[in-house]
């Protein structure tokens, strides 16, 4: 699957203390082993899925199975 991440994510991803960062893509990378284990974002539309990481952080993807692929839309580090 690709993964990007859309400008608004890239500026907050680049925002993260580095640890956090770490944090975040480990959990990227886990949700593309195991896709069922995120909350879905109703409010968002049926692709969009919450990701929660760390002790206070959540990224709302936009999961697309057809073309296979996965954009970051938003970051929240609440730390």
């Amino acid at each position: 699957m690709n993964v990007t991440l859309a400008e608004r994510a890239m500026a907050q991803f680049h925002e993260l203390p580095a640890a956090v960062q770490a944090v975040f893509v480990e959990r990227i990378v886990d949700f593309l082993e195991r896709p069922w284990d995120a909350a879905y974002a109703p409010h968002h539309g049926a692709e969009y899925r919450h990701l929660f990481f760390g002790e206070a952080g959540m990224a709302t993807v936009r999961v697309q199975e057809a073309e296979k692929s996965l954009t970051v839309v938003d970051i929240l580090w609440a730390g």
